[in-house]
């Protein structure tokens, strides 16, 4: 009965709030991965530790393959400069170098960098820079905000190939 009397949709209304909040749940998970709050979401061989990095040198455990990094010393040219460095520098395992499509880069930012980060993607000139200095990062990654990021920290902002570099899997 209470399918064939609804005519107002509102079953299919509160089953697309329940998928949404589900999306929602799950977002808030990877990037709490991202950020390294939730140590249950990277575990090799059972053991929490830190998906990303902020420097390209293998940490003490000698694990070098995590290809994205936090950038905590500020967004604008000099950062992206940092951050595109440390991920020329980076090695897997075996210490050859890690490939980085720049083509799917992607960068992550507290919803507070969002002026910033558009100014710096779309713009041929770069903002707030020497007169006529051309911006070589002008589409050169896809800037996406979340809530769950600027939670965190309203500067901490990360850069990667998040698609190659994180599968998500549940049992």
């Amino acid at each position: 009965e209470m399918i064939y009397f609804d005519k107002t949709g509102q079953i299919l209304t509160r089953a697309a709030k329940i998928g949404q909040k589900a999306a929602l749940y799950k977002e808030k998970l990877i990037l709490q991965g991202v950020q390294d709050v939730n140590s249950n979401v990277y575990r090799p061989a059972g053991t929490p530790m830190s998906f990303y990095r902020a420097a390209a040198a293998n940490d003490a455990a000698g694990d070098s393959h995590k290809i994205n990094l936090v950038a905590s010393n500020g967004f604008g040219e000099s950062g992206l400069d940092a951050a595109y460095n440390i991920m020329h520098d980076m090695t897997d395992e075996n210490g050859d170098p890690v490939m980085i499509n720049s083509a799917n880069l992607t960068g992550l930012f507290p919803f507070d960098l969002r002026t910033q980060v558009l100014q710096m993607v779309k713009s041929i000139l770069i903002p707030e820079g020497q007169e006529n200095a051309v911006n070589i990062y002008k589409g050169a990654f896809n800037p996406l905000f979340s809530p769950y990021i600027s939670e965190q920290s309203t500067s901490d902002w990360f850069l990667g190939d998040f698609k190659e570099d994180f599968w998500w899997s549940e049992i």
